[in-house]
């Protein structure tokens, strides 16, 4: 009986320097993809994207759970903003926030951290921060659109300080149960004394407690004890995304007349929480 010999068969010197080049070439290819992937990640077209999937997010929220619901905008220690889902609990218990228009995170859903250069605001900043002694220093029912129209510095001046940014970078969309946008009061609070996404100024920079863990974002507090731009105000039905490094290249007063005024800015659709964006 004969058997067949069992060869294997070695790969060339030269179909190995064959598959070398198609390798150098694919790379080749294939770097300056990945080096447009990223930048389109890291820029305000992939930051829209985000918030878009996160509306889309919330929304579904609101209606499954039966309660308002929404998403909410603000930057960490660090100045890195960040998506929190949120929804409306209004109850006393321990887990509750307890105010009528209280807001709290929700459970099991881990804030979104946008691109490192991108921020968004609302453009619309709750009070006078130069005078803060009466009520009638809210503006929280302004557009700063329409206040530039009839004095063009009054947005500036509404946007020159640190913490009149802390409050225009801060804002809420908030859709209804039935899955619309609605403008509704929202504040912000801690679901507990050791929630991990909100709390009090000291046990978010400080750790001032502790049974408290670290929290991520400061919560919205009373007017009368934090003036700095962390307070209850309505949720927005637009915003504008800006690259951070631009609006960095503007003298304080001319934040929003040298560049935010130029961008362009996107709407929510009331009925299917879709971004319009408009010019």
């Amino acid at each position: 009986m004969k058997q067949n010999d069992k060869k294997t068969r070695a790969v060339t010197l030269t179909e190995l320097l064959v598959m070398m080049a198609v390798m150098v070439i694919l790379l080749a290819v294939a770097a300056p993809v990945a080096q447009k992937l990223a930048q389109s990640l890291g820029s305000s077209g992939g930051a829209r994207n985000i918030i878009d999937a996160a509306l889309t997010s919330a929304r579904a929220i609101a209606v499954r759970e039966g309660q308002y619901a929404g998403v909410r905008f603000q930057q960490d220690s660090t100045g890195r903003q960040y998506l929190v889902f949120i929804v409306h609990d209004p109850d006393a218990s321990p887990n509750g926030t307890g105010y009528a228009n209280g807001f709290r995170a929700v459970e099991g859903r881990k804030p979104t951290a946008l691109p490192e250069g991108v921020g968004v605001t609302g453009y619309r900043v709750q009070k006078k921060y130069n005078n803060l002694s009466t009520d009638s220093d809210r503006i929280d029912d302004w557009d700063l659109k329409d206040v530039g129209k009839l004095n063009p510095l009054a947005s500036d001046q509404y946007l020159d300080s640190n913490v009149e940014m802390n409050d225009a970078t801060t804002f809420s969309i908030v859709f209804s149960p039935s899955g619309k946008f609605v403008v509704h009061p929202v504040r912000i609070s801690n679901g507990s004394s050791t929630d991990k996404v909100f709390n009090f100024k000291d046990y978010v920079f400080n750790g001032s407690n502790s049974l408290t863990r670290f929290a991520l974002l400061r919560q919205d507090e009373s007017e009368e004890s934090q003036q700095d731009g962390y307070q209850e105000e309505k949720s927005v039905p637009s915003f504008i995304i800006y690259e951070k490094k631009e609006l960095a290249k503007k003298p304080a007063n001319q934040r929003w007349s040298g560049y935010l005024s130029k961008l362009n800015t996107d709407y929510i659709n009331p009925y299917t929480g879709e971004l319009v964006r408009k010019n």
